[in-house]
């Protein structure tokens, strides 16, 4: 929970400390979050395709740091690092 916390905070944080930054985001930017709702019901054509958004977000994920994890293993970087961090939240709420 913790790591979830810092990587919301740490984005937030950086986001409101970005020069002009605006008041909303921008496709390109590297800082920056998104929030999105749906609203669904049993038997609604979206209703999967909804509650399993996070479930495919980290199938995509995984693959993705599994490609990273490989690539470095076998690589050296010269450059100084960055530590790119993605936080996705998901959850269900009744009425």
């Amino acid at each position: 929970m913790l790591d979830h916390y810092q990587a919301m905070t740490s984005a937030i944080c950086a986001k409101l400390a970005e020069r002009g930054a605006g008041t909303h985001a921008r496709a390109k930017d590297l800082v920056s979050g998104s929030t999105w709702s749906l609203n669904v019901w049993a038997g609604h054509p979206l209703e999967e395709e909804a509650t399993k958004t996070l479930a495919r977000i980290r199938e995509q994920m995984e693959a993705l740091r599994a490609r990273s994890d490989l690539h470095n293993e076998a690589a050296s970087a010269d450059a100084a690092r960055q530590r790119v961090v993605i936080y996705v939240a998901q959850y269900v709420r009744g009425q």
